[in-house]
This record gives structure tokens, C-alpha cells and sequence, in this order.
């Protein structure tokens, strides 16, 4: 869970997080994850707003790889 805190009032603000597949498809998340099923670039959008409405937004980059299997 992320979390936002306004200096100048002292308040903790709501953030939305989304995660976009390869910047273009939408990934569902549910209870504060999502799979990285298919190999791409997983971005983690983090966005905030204060009562003013600023807004601050954070993107974290996951990769997804294809796993190695044994013969």
C-alpha cells in the first residue's frame, strides 16, 4: 500500500495505483497485486493529489522475463 503525506497540512492523501502492460494495456490489480504473466515492461503508476490539487506521480518499472524450466 502506498502512502502520500502533505506537508502543508499535515494530511495523509488518497493514492491511485495503476499498472500498465508495455505502457498500453491496463492490468488488473486485485488486493494490491497483479501477475506478471506475459514476458514486457510492467509500469506501476503511483498518483496522489492534495486538497489544492496538486498532483505528484511516481512510475516504477517491473520487468517480466520468461522463466527458465529443467529438462
Amino acid at each position: 500500500t502506498a502512502t502520500a503525506f502533505d506537508n502543508y497540512t499535515a494530511t495523509y492523501c488518497e493514492v491511485k495505483t495503476s499498472v500498465w502492460y508495455n505502457n498500453s494495456v491496463l492490468v488488473q490489480v486485485r488486493d494490491g497485486k497483479f501477475t506478471t504473466d506475459r514476458v514486457g515492461s510492467y509500469s506501476i503508476v503511483y498518483e496522489a493529489a492534495d486538497k489544492m490539487g496538486n498532483v505528484a506521480k511516481e512510475v516504477r518499472t517491473q520487468i517480466g522475463r520468461a522463466s527458465c524450466r529443467e529438462r
